[in-house]
């Protein structure tokens, strides 16, 4: 008798094991899903800090003309990329995933290297040329700094086989009804061990309840990511008809006037304009002119500053040498060796309220150095909302 006591328990112990287990295999399951559809989504969704993309092609594969790249994958990988701030600082190398514009992966997230940074005569970024390292061609057409998702961080191998799998009728099975049944085969065995027993129907209904309960729960997050599918599907379908109308708008007008660049800033960014406007016109004889290009100030004829937009920063430049002020405070570049810049190759970035209380320093530092005095009567000029209605009005 108590061989056969320690044998029934045993029996039991294996059952709920497995029971546990079928559970356990559901919810990797579901969890392997719903990764594998947020690595669908054409711009990727964040999962902290990482989008991921399941690579579709071998243009990042080790060949001949690429024995010694440090980063490369292969289809069927799952890159991990993060999403960066600034879309202008790439440099040659980096590894950057953005929406494709070219004829043959038009909308379409690619994952290449960048061989090359263009910039205008006028020293603004054009975009980046990009190739895969497997061809080592070229991509045709320059990947603006825009359409730039983020850069490479790492990748997970082959696994994007499993995701892709799951995402089929046969995965998404897979994932879910196949556990259920198990559940249910080992549920209906436990079951039938205790029929008979004088406890059985407690036993049944309370193991019942939580059979129940796990069933509602895979419910759950099958009816979950049901959903995501269809959210992924209307998404998609909407980025794409963005980028449709962008591109557009990109070939008929690849090139902004400073104005038009100016006004698409936030406001934070307009005032710091206006502030930087006002005080360099409120010293006597100080002319300010907006051009196609920038927004200049002159002293009779030399000129004195320029103010001009590049992305979504304002960039001051000044008549002043960068070697006469400490670079840690400021952070200055100097630009004398672009020739639309040598007459004020002083450079810094406006980007806050402290950028903005050290470009009135350098301002008045300026005008000091030049024996300008300020006006007597200044009245504070709002030149955005006057360059608003001027284009508005032409």
């Amino acid at each position: 008798m108590g061989q056969n006591k320690v044998k029934k328990k045993t029996y039991e112990l294996i059952l709920d094991l497995f029971m546990w287990l079928s559970l356990f295999l559901a919810v990797l399951l579901v969890v392997a899903t719903i990764f594998a559809t947020y690595s669908d989504k054409q711009n990727g969704k964040e999962i902290f800090g990482v989008k991921m993309f399941i690579v579709k092609s071998d243009s990042m594969s080790i060949s001949s003309k690429s024995v010694n790249e440090k980063i490369h994958f292969n289809a069927g990988d799952v890159v991990l990329i993060k999403q960066v701030n600034d879309v202008y600082s790439f440099k040659a190398g980096d590894v950057i995933s953005f929406i494709s514009l070219n004829k043959d992966s038009y909308g379409q997230t690619v994952t290449h290297k960048i061989r090359e940074v263009k910039y205008s005569t006028a020293g603004e970024l054009i975009g980046y040329v990009t190739y895969g390292i497997h061809t080592g061609v070229n991509d045709q057409t320059l990947v603006q700094p825009e359409n730039v998702v983020g850069v490479y961080v790492g990748k997970v191998p082959t696994i994007g086989y499993i995701f892709s799998f799951l995402k089929t009728p046969s995965g998404y099975f897979m994932s879910i009804l196949i556990p259920c049944m198990l559940l249910i085969i080992f549920f209906s065995i436990k079951v039938g061990r205790v029929i008979g027993k004088k406890e059985a129907k407690q036993e049944f209904n309370s193991e019942f309840v939580i059979f129940n309960d796990r069933i509602i729960a895979l419910e759950k997050l099958a009816f979950t990511i049901a959903d995501e599918r269809e959210a992924v599907r209307e998404i998609t379908e909407e980025i794409i008809e963005e980028d449709k109308t962008e591109n557009l708008e990109i070939k008929a007008k690849t090139r902004y006037s400073f104005s038009e660049k100016l006004l698409a800033l936030d406001i934070v960014k307009k005032e710091f304009f206006n502030t930087i406007h006002n005080q360099l016109i409120s010293y006597r004889k100080v002319n300010g002119r907006i051009s196609k290009k920038c927004s200049s100030y002159r002293l009779g004829r030399k000129l004195l500053a320029k103010i001009t937009v590049r992305g979504k920063t304002l960039k001051l430049h000044l008549s002043l040498s960068v070697d006469d002020f400490n670079n840690n405070v400021y952070f200055q570049k100097d630009l004398s060796s672009v020739k639309t810049y040598e007459e004020v190759p002083f450079t810094v970035k406006v980007k806050s309220n402290r950028g903005v209380n050290n470009a009135i320093r350098l301002i008045n530092a300026l005008m000091d150095k030049e024996g300008v005095q300020l006006k007597r009567n200044f009245e504070y000029v709002n030149a955005i909302k006057q360059l608003s209605d001027f284009e508005k009005n032409n």
